[in-house]
């Protein structure tokens, strides 16, 4: 099914069942939420408090209490701290790059790990959890756990450019939302190594879609995973979070060797954006391998 077709069927269904079209897409195509960084002003105290204090007890050692709010709050695996405003600058250090840098016990990468830990997304100065474990001499046993897919690694270059693609579709719609919200664009590698995913911004009550091309249109990434738990909470004060209505799941390393990332390189990536409560706001684009994106359709949702 394309693209086109597929938000065609959800309007109709979501006429039928009298329920918004963003969620009965979200029923047909598993995607992901990014763990999005942004000032602490743009959520909810308590989400910026929960934040605070995983990132606190990475900075501290402290494996035990990380693991233990971890376990709480599931969502927040691949979370950073939150800068305050402009005068800070995020270091993009999530729990496993935290365990890396304070040379945390093999039990503690292996709870990380199993809780949905990015392997690919990299601090503020360009370093994954594998850079810094490396550089802080830990076991081979932890450098094979936390390495970057090979897959990703192989095409870095082409992902590097698609990544500039997507950036600047982005800024081209919300520029001005994403510098009031102090909110870090997205890696594409997490595209790679997970699925399908959505990146929300606060304030424009809706967010970008980000999925690679098929030869058939858009990948459909369910592959009969288990559902996780890695659900974005409503952190926008402004507005509830479109995220909300992304239903999410683990993608195993099995299955994504299997999805056969060649092949999808070959087509580049999608990204569809909407604003959910003005009507024909739905933007999709067409990015290459090269980075140049294309609008091939407008107006939906």
């Amino acid at each position: 099914m394309s693209v086109k077709s597929l938000n065609v069927t959800s309007k109709v269904k979501a006429a039928q069942n009298n329920v918004n079209p963003i969620m009965c897409i979200s029923f047909q195509r598993i995607i992901y939420d990014y763990p999005i960084t942004v000032y602490t002003s743009t959520v909810h105290d308590d989400a910026a408090k929960s934040r605070q204090r995983v990132a606190d007890l990475g900075y501290k050692y402290q494996w035990k209490k990380l693991v233990k709010e971890l376990k709480k709050n599931e969502h927040l695996i691949n979370s950073c701290l939150l800068p305050v405003d402009e005068s800070t600058s995020p270091q993009m250090y999530t729990p496993l790059h935290h365990a890396a840098f304070g040379k945390a016990p093999q039990n503690v990468f292996e709870v990380l790990i199993n809780f949905g830990a990015s392997k690919s997304l990299k601090t503020a100065d360009g370093q994954t959890a594998y850079d810094i474990a490396n550089r802080k001499g830990l076991d081979e046993k932890v450098l094979k756990m936390i390495e970057v897919p090979h897959e990703i690694l192989e095409n870095e270059t082409v992902i590097k450019k698609m990544e500039v693609g997507l950036h600047k579709v982005i800024l081209e719609r919300v520029e001005k939302l994403v510098k009031e919200n102090g909110q870090q664009l997205p890696q594409l590698s997490f595209l790679y190594e997970f699925g399908s995913f959505f990146y929300p911004v606060p304030g424009m009550y809706g967010g970008f879609s980000v999925s690679r091309q098929s030869d058939d249109g858009v990948e459909n990434s369910d592959d009969g995973s288990k559902e996780n738990n890695h659900r974005s909470k409503k952190d926008d004060k402004t507005s509830e979070c479109a995220g909300e209505q992304v239903k999410s799941y683990e993608q195993t390393n099995e299955s994504f060797n299997r999805s056969g990332m060649e092949g999808n390189m070959k087509k580049g990536i999608v990204v569809e954006s909407w604003c959910r409560i003005a009507g024909g706001s739905g933007q999709r684009h067409e990015i290459d391998k090269e980075g140049i994106a294309t609008l091939v359709d407008k107006g939906f949702l």
